[in-house]
């Protein structure tokens, strides 16, 4: 009981650090930028299955010294993860903790482990679209505008979704048609006006979370440029970009802010009968279950 109050106290105080952290120093673009990417990144990771202690042992690659993705540090990408890392590894470990517990028959927690939780927080973008499918683009504004591509510029039209960053190719045999050819979440995506030509338009794509080893550490974002034929409509693709992914994120942090807040405990006996609801006060929509 003491241990389990301790893992308890711990996962809490955890929780209010990060939802600290959240209401203070994320309220700047910059910070809450880091804090939702980060996020979904470590969440990605903590998905993995731990190592077997026989398998770790018996590699002996293990003893040599293997790279480095990411050091604790001043900065403050480093600052936002260790954080969340801190967290997420002790509500893990919280989780797994009542689940050996349930096994010996020592207690029901009728919990269940993170590493088969969709992420807490997530939108819900309508529509079923995959690159390379073709689908009826009429309902749709959008914008011409070229890409450069191994064969040379290609003409794309960027569709105005609200939720999808969407470069599609027009069918010339199906009027009406197009295939998509680049497709990314909006809020994942980052434009950037090119000052030097205020025609073009710079788009970065965060990469995936939940790479390891060498994939995470070399992983970057994704650049796209975008070639217009005119200021205005650049201007108008940049302005549609910011303002959708501003919303989206808006609302993302709204829903972390609510996850975390429900893993602190204000209020709750610090009890094994309470420590079930203490790891899954929240739904996957964020709000309460």
């Amino acid at each position: 009981q003491e241990f389990l109050a301790a893992i308890i106290d711990a996962t809490r105080s955890a929780a209010r650090a990060l939802l600290d952290y959240i209401e203070r120093d994320a309220q700047s673009d910059t910070c809450a930028e880091l804090v939702l990417d980060s996020f979904f990144d470590e969440w990605a990771w903590h998905q993995v299955p731990p190592p077997r202690i026989a398998d770790f042992c018996n590699d002996a690659r293990r003893l040599l010294p293997g790279p480095l993705w990411w050091q604790p540090g001043g900065d403050t990408a480093g600052v936002a993860r260790d954080i969340i890392r801190r967290f997420l590894l002790l509500r893990r470990g919280l989780d797994d903790y009542l689940g050996s517990l349930e096994e010996t028959g020592g207690m029901s927690s009728g919990s269940r482990s993170p590493r088969k939780e969709p992420p807490p927080i997530a939108v819900e973008a309508p529509g079923c679209y995959i690159e390379g499918a073709s689908f009826d683009f009429g309902v749709f504004d959008r914008i011409v505008c070229g890409v450069a591509s191994q064969r040379g510029k290609c003409t794309r039209y960027l569709l105005l979704h609200d939720h999808w960053f969407m470069l599609v190719q027009p069918d010339i045999s199906a009027p009406g048609w197009a295939t998509v050819r680049t497709l990314a979440p909006i809020w994942q995506v980052r434009p950037l006006a090119d000052r030097a030509d205020p025609r073009t338009l710079q788009v970065f794509v965060h990469p995936p979370g939940g790479t390891k080893g060498e994939d995470r550490a070399s992983a970057v974002e994704q650049g796209i440029v975008l070639n217009f034929e005119d200021v205005r409509r650049c201007h108008a693709a940049t302005e549609h970009i910011e303002r959708r992914r501003r919303l989206l994120r808006a609302g993302l942090v709204r829903d972390l802010r609510a996850f975390v807040q429900g893993h602190c405990g204000d209020g709750a006996d610090a009890t094994p009968k309470s420590a079930g609801a203490l790891v899954h006060r929240s739904s996957p929509g964020g709000g309460d279950a």
